[in-house]
């Protein structure tokens, strides 16, 4: 997606509403060359901040790729969306309340306290209806209706359930610590995993665990949308390229080899290398 793709997805009027009203402000400050010029760091599938413009641009970014899904499925107003393993970042329940105001649903699924109060304070100035829940996804049929949810979606969230099923193996906490300060475990296990094989013996058996949850709470011909992109700080701490870069190709890879009812589909603009979509069989 270029950036005037972006912006017409995501128009200034509701730049407020999307980014704060700082972001929204420092990005109607910009030229047109300094927009294009940072919009080449957080565009792509590595991602490089290099200003205090990159952050709202990689929202715009983010917004606006998740809005093209939602168009594009022909989510309906007041479906609702879950996101799993959200953190703190909004961009999926940006995205609903841009497409569909206040008859928006959405509901996340997250464990880490600190990051599900900071999600919990962006959703407050969104106008859909939303809901937290905190428990791990694995539970999400103790928590919603069975098929009742038209899209879930993974933001960057295959990385952090991989390390959260990693670090509940080793007996590590991730509820109740500062992200930051565990990642660099996780990524060093990660990588340990990876390389001793124990992400396909072991983690892979729980990952699809995980998606078959999600399973009973999509609708059928329901749609699933994993993406990832590939933080520069991550590579510092690191992560294996091989892995890092092939989250996307790693899950379809799974999901495909499973007994899960899903079956891939395309989006038109949406690289397969960095987004997977499966939809869930009608019986």
């Amino acid at each position: 997606m270029n950036l005037s793709d972006a912006l017409r997805i995501v128009p200034s009027e509701t730049w407020p509403a999307a980014f704060g009203s700082d972001g929204a402000k420092r990005m109607e400050s910009a030229s047109s060359a300094e927009l294009e010029e940072v919009w080449a760091g957080v565009s792509g599938p590595s991602i490089k901040f290099i200003s205090d413009l990159s952050w709202p641009l990689f929202r715009l970014r983010c917004v606006a790729d998740w809005k093209g899904v939602m168009e594009q499925i022909k989510l309906s107003p007041g479906g609702l969306v879950v996101e799993v393993a959200s953190g703190a970042s909004d961009p999926v329940p940006t995205a609903v309340a841009l497409l569909h105001g206040s008859s928006g649903r959405y509901v996340s699924a997250n464990l880490n306290r600190n990051l599900t109060d900071g999600l919990r304070r962006a959703l407050g100035r969104l106008p859909i209806e939303w809901r937290i829940i905190e428990d791990d996804a694995v539970n999400l049929p103790r928590h919603l209706t069975a098929e009742s949810a038209e899209l879930i979606a993974f933001h960057h969230a295959v990385n952090d359930a991989v390390q959260t099923i990693i670090f509940e193996k080793e007996g590590l906490d991730t509820v109740d610590v500062n992200w930051g300060d565990v990642l660099p475990e996780m990524v060093r296990l990660t990588a340990a995993y990876w390389a001793d094989g124990r992400l396909q013996t072991e983690v892979r058996a729980e990952f699809l665990e995980l998606l078959r949850a999600c399973c009973e709470v999509l609708k059928p011909g329901g749609t699933m949308a994993f993406t990832h992109h590939m933080y520069q700080s991550d590579i510092d701490l690191g992560y294996p390229m091989d892995l890092y870069s092939g989250f996307i190709p790693l899950t379809r890879e799974w999901v495909k080899n499973s007994s899960l009812p899903l079956a891939e589909f395309r989006l038109e603009g949406y690289d397969p290398d960095w987004w997977l979509f499966v939809r869930k069989q009608v019986e």
